[in-house]
């Protein structure tokens, strides 16, 4: 009788205990788990997921709710470190979220049975502790992507999103066209910048030339500068960010500028393409009266450049012609004044100084004209003599052998950057923490492993 009342005092205990750990579990609450081999994505369901950061601070947390408005109902944390917060779409369509703290659980035989490290978890409610024991064998540490991403990316803080969600009902720009690239991403910041991950559909990417890999150092600094490896295929990128009206916007803004450097004469459609056909750079200033906008270009001398290149010489040339009011008489004292091009105020000239033919059209005492110089592997043109020379003197020693290959590299300044930079919210945020007031943020976008990274930098415009 006494084993048997024993039996049963032990099957009541064992189940109180069960129902008390349900309670913790499906209640919400804080409650701490862990073993050797758990970490936050070992205990969260990979189909719901949506974002996790890990890592982060609560200085952390300000930026993140800054950038992602979505994610509005952050917990506030006392924690100054290593704390992670996931969230997690719900089936009402709304987000939960559970956040992760180490465990100060000690001493207990309950927490004796876990031999490594645990975790303190808050649930923003029961429907999330639900989908904690609902996610069966499909946690996030079972993604590939996750993998990928998390063990390729940069330490903490980082964090792992699925963008179909953030993108989803949203307008901004970079989400939308990261998606058409992967459907998962992931981030890493610190006081000086971010960087965005992205698991590309395939990875066989042109990479720059080490000669681009390193900017220009022009004086007046531009206030856009950068590099691709793919010209063409990057502003066709740049430009299908935009919605269908402010692209109209933009074609009509550079026609009307190109007009504005080299005349109605110059073909839009038959002199550009051929300059940014292959690898090369483009460097765009403010100035003042002739040059109002100052620009460089910077591509490999193929055939279809050079002669491109002459052709905007030339009209160069006539946008430049000066007239003169010229008189003439006639017989029986009949005089006439006809206004006739003064092709001797307009200079073309040719040098060769080692390696480099120059070219130059202007008009004499006006600053500016057109400018190129020519090498067995480089073709510089530009609008402004100055930033031409110095692009030549400018000795860029490649970066050492085994950095990360290079898509694309560059600068904007801040002020460049307000005026273009609306159709994103999500750069704005992330360029209005990390960007430097009136300073420069230099960008690049590398190809390592299986992920393309963007990274952004906030940096002094005080550069020599």
């Amino acid at each position: 009788m006494t084993e048997l009342f024993s039996k049963k005092r032990r099957i009541i205990l064992w189940g109180s205990l069960g129902v008390i750990l349900l309670i913790l579990v499906v209640g919400g609450g804080i409650f701490a788990m862990g073993n050797t081999s758990q970490t936050p994505a070992d205990l969260l369901p990979a189909k719901e997921t949506v974002a996790l950061f890990e890592g982060i601070t609560k200085a952390d947390r300000n930026r993140i709710v800054r950038a992602f408005p979505i994610f509005s109902s952050f917990p506030l944390t006392s924690a100054e470190k290593n704390s992670t917060v996931a969230f997690l779409a719900l089936k009402d369509h709304t987000i939960g979220w559970a956040s992760f703290s180490p465990s100060t659980q000690k001493g207990s035989s309950f927490w004796d049975r876990f031999k490594g490290k645990q975790y303190s978890v808050t649930f923003s409610g029961n429907d999330v502790a639900i989908l904690f024991q609902e996610k069966g064998e499909n946690p996030l540490s079972s993604s590939e992507a996750y993998n990928i991403l998390h063990t390729q990316n940069s330490p903490a803080p980082s964090a792992f999103f699925d963008l179909r969600f953030l993108a989803s009902g949203s307008g901004d720009a970079l989400l939308l066209s990261s998606l058409t690239s992967s459907p998962f991403a992931a981030m890493h910041w610190s006081d000086s910048g971010v960087e965005l991950s992205l698991l590309p559909k395939h990875t066989d990417f042109t990479s720059l030339p080490s000669s681009l890999t390193l900017p220009l150092t022009l004086d007046p600094t531009p206030t856009f500068s950068a590099a691709f490896a793919s010209p063409s295929d990057s502003f066709n990128a740049l430009r299908n960010l935009l919605p269908r009206e402010q692209q109209m916007i933009m074609e009509g803004f550079v026609r009307k500028k190109w007009e504005d450097l080299f005349g109605r004469d110059a073909s839009f459609a038959y002199d550009l393409p051929p300059l940014f056909a292959s690898p090369g750079s483009l460097s765009l200033g403010d100035g003042t009266g002739a040059l109002a906008l100052r620009f460089l270009i910077e591509t490999s001398p193929t055939r279809e450049a050079t002669a491109a290149v002459a052709r905007l010489h030339q009209d160069v040339q006539s946008l430049l012609q000066p007239f003169a009011i010229k008189e003439r008489t006639f017989t029986h004292d009949f005089s006439a004044r006809t206004i006739e091009p003064d092709p001797h105020l307009i200079s073309n000239s040719r040098d060769t100084l080692g390696k480099w033919t120059f070219d130059a059209t202007e008009k004499k005492g006006v600053t500016g004209g057109l400018y190129s110089a020519q090498s067995d592997d480089t073709l510089l043109v530009s609008n402004d003599a100055s930033w031409l020379a110095r692009a030549i003197s400018d000795l860029r020693t490649p970066p050492p052998t085994g950095e990360t290959p290079l898509l694309a590299r560059g600068s904007l300044s801040q002020t460049f950057l307000n005026r273009v930079m609306n159709t994103s919210p999500l750069l704005t945020a992330l360029l209005r923490d990390f960007g430097q007031e009136k300073g420069v943020v230099s960008f690049s976008l590398g190809n390592g492993g299986n992920l393309v990274t963007l990274s952004i930098h906030g940096e002094s415009s005080n550069r020599n």
